[in-house]
């Protein structure tokens, strides 16, 4: 919701509002964009936990892509179809363009892009890929099914390229656009976390490598570094307190969680429109008519979610649970049976 009122407010449709609210409210809402920041820490801490102690080979990667495609390709397209329809008069793109959307690589190609929020789902996809290749690498290497020397190695040396940047050591000029490393440390901040949690690594590690993170970014003024250390400490000691399967276990929360990703790929077409028709055609541009409008179109932007959940995510989400390779299934299978 704090990312559905960032691009409410970029988009400039509630300018006479935000004159009359608190300072540090106008601000707050500015900061909206650190949003994506919790997305990519809770989901490093998130696939952690998917991929914790599997096999990581060459099979299993092209398993866990397929479901991270079936899981989220289908409704990122209707998305930029819904993006395409309420955007009717904008000249359309072209069909290398289009193409290129379909497979999150806009961004590295420098195509303008349909919507502004799809630059994140082309950085996630290439953080899953990067991350499973990692891990494949590192357990390629190791002697015996307890041995972590060579993931710890090789998740050092990625802890300290993810660092260089944030850091303000190698400036982000040099990166070719759209590229992960851009994103790298939110990521590996949850990853880490949930290792620390579960004790794959050192807490003394996590907490050195995240201290260096928030210090360096405090320094430079990072605001999305510090978030994503502190978020990162915070679900390791919420998970050390045994909480996670309670705090924010609240009805209205879990439903946005729940439909989240709905809401993220789908604000822009239902909330925006809906907006911009009210502003031009229905009512004037006032404090008072934005506030009613912005809460009509947060609700709009809920119900659609739902709907757009339900009807759209939630299938693919049980097609993609069914993309194991075949032993997985029929173990899967017996163990329903037994």
């Amino acid at each position: 919701m704090w990312v559905v009122l960032y691009h409410t407010s970029e988009s400039k449709q509630i300018t006479n509002l935000e004159a009359l609210l608190p300072k540090w409210t106008a601000q707050l809402i500015h900061m909206g964009h650190l949003g994506v920041i919790i997305f990519f820490v809770l989901s490093g801490f998130v696939i952690a936990h998917s991929v914790d102690r599997r096999r990581v080979d060459a099979p299993y990667i092209g398993w866990f892509m397929l479901r991270r495609a079936v899981r989220l390709y289908p409704p990122y397209w209707i998305s930029i179809v819904a993006t395409l329809v309420a955007n009717r008069h904008a000249a359309m793109p072209s069909y290398p363009a289009l193409l290129a959307h379909m497979f999150y690589l806009q961004d590295l190609l420098q195509i303008q892009p349909i919507s502004p929020i799809y630059w994140t789902l082309c950085v996630e996809i290439q953080l899953y890929l990067v991350f499973v290749l990692l891990l494949a690498i590192a357990r390629s290497f190791r002697f015996g099914g307890t041995d972590r020397r060579s993931l710890l190695i090789v998740f050092a040396a990625a802890a300290v390229v993810a660092l260089l940047f944030p850091t303000g050591l190698v400036h982000y000029d040099i990166l070719p656009p759209g590229l992960f490393l851009r994103m790298w440390f939110t990521f590996l901040a949850g990853v880490f976390a949930y290792w620390a949690f579960d004790g794959t690594i050192p807490r003394t590690a996590f907490y050195v490598w995240a201290g260096a993170l928030v210090a360096s970014a405090i320094y430079v003024h990072y605001p999305g570094a510090i978030l994503s250390g502190v978020l990162a400490a915070l679900l390791l000691e919420v998970g050390r307190a045994r909480k996670l399967c309670e705090w924010l276990n609240y009805g209205p929360l879990q439903f946005l969680g729940k439909v989240s990703y709905s809401l993220y790929l789908m604000h822009v077409p239902i909330g925006g429109w809906l907006m911009a028709f009210a502003f031009y055609h229905l009512t004037p541009r006032t404090a008072s008519w934005e506030s009613f409008w912005l809460l009509v179109a947060l609700a709009a932007n809920c119900i659609g979610a739902w709907f757009f959940w339900r009807l759209i995510e939630s299938p693919c989400i049980t097609l993609s649970r069914r993309c194991k390779p075949s032993g997985q299934r029929v173990g899967s299978l017996l163990s329903r049976v037994a």
